[in-house]
């Protein structure tokens, strides 16, 4: 699949919403469209820096990307697979 853990992870937790959503779906009071989106933290530090274990040029550079979680995709594989495009796209 060419993912990572942290793509995994978000596909189960993208997984645990889905039997929620398609319930909402299936009452006519409740079949707005949803948008679920999680936080993700990413790491901004240097590969090169990394490698070379100076860490006073390294430094602490962490942040977030907003990704939106694919609720609406009830395959397990097309799930993940989608979240590693959309977290490699914000990165």
């Amino acid at each position: 699949l060419n993912v990572t853990l942290n793509d995994i992870l978000m596909g189960c937790v993208s997984g645990i919403l889905v039997p929620l959503y398609q319930q909402a779906q299936s009452n006519p009071k409740t079949r707005a469209p949803w948008h679920v989106t999680a936080a993700i933290p990413v790491s901004f530090c240097n590969p090169e820096l990394q490698t070379r274990f100076d860490t006073r040029e390294m430094g602490n550079k962490v942040g977030f990307i907003m990704v939106p979680l694919p609720i609406d995709e009830p395959d397990p594989i097309a799930r993940v697979r989608t979240l590693s495009n959309t977290i490699r796209q914000y990165k």
